[in-house]
């Protein structure tokens, strides 16, 4: 029977898989998590964040947990206790020439947290608190592999792959049609690239339908 734990930061943790870990933007977030439009009311849609976004392999398969960090590094704010969580267990985060970061498909054991930040009461957060073992993580994978039958899909290598395959097929179509050629190719984080070249003007939108610049 366990013991009882009396650190309020203590949280549900779990083995996971990274899928995204990458700085984006506040629209970016909502669009990609369907929240609505929260987090661009709360800070503003340009404001820059940190997009975390893990499956978590003891789980079915599609049990996914995602947060933001925004750039605060005051000892109290979610963005430093999580690279602070990052170096405890020996962990450096690098940014790729692409804009992802070296975090992007590792297995990583997270917690999932809730803390007080004062005035603004309670936040949710996602802290790693340990690198699972090899043995570990076969056994997860082979699990879930028995379970749906097929290998679990690859998180993207790069954004840069993810731009590629949708400049290739997005002429011509609609989003919910190029949404469903991703989904179909096992893509995670599409939206957050077509967001991209739509910044860039790579892809427009006319009559509805996507067009190459």
């Amino acid at each position: 029977m366990p013991g009882f734990d009396y650190n309020p930061d203590a949280g549900v943790e779990f083995i996971c898989k990274v899928l995204l870990a990458r700085e984006t933007t506040a629209a970016e977030f909502d669009k990609s998590e369907n929240t609505t439009g929260q987090l661009s009311l709360k800070v503003g849609p340009a404001q820059e964040i940190f997009y975390l976004k893990t499956e978590n392999l003891e789980a079915p398969p599609g049990a996914f947990r995602a947060t933001f960090y925004i750039p605060d590094n005051r000892p109290v704010a979610k963005w430093f206790r999580f690279k602070k969580a990052c170096k405890e267990i020996g962990i450096t985060i690098k940014r790729n020439a692409d804009g992802t970061t070296d975090l992007e498909g590792r297995y990583l054991v997270m917690a999932e947290k809730q803390f007080d930040v004062g005035k603004y009461g309670k936040s949710n957060t996602l802290e790693p608190v340990g690198i699972p073992l090899p043995e570990e993580i076969e056994a997860l994978e082979a699990k879930r592999k028995a379970a749906v039958g097929v290998a679990p899909p690859p998180a993207p290598s790069s954004s840069n792959e993810v731009a590629a395959i949708i400049l290739q097929i997005a002429d011509g179509l609609t989003e919910d049609e190029l949404k469903a050629q991703m989904e179909s190719m096992s893509y995670k984080g599409w939206e957050t690239v077509l967001g991209e070249l739509r910044a860039k003007q790579s892809i427009v939108t006319v009559e509805g339908k996507l067009k190459l610049v």
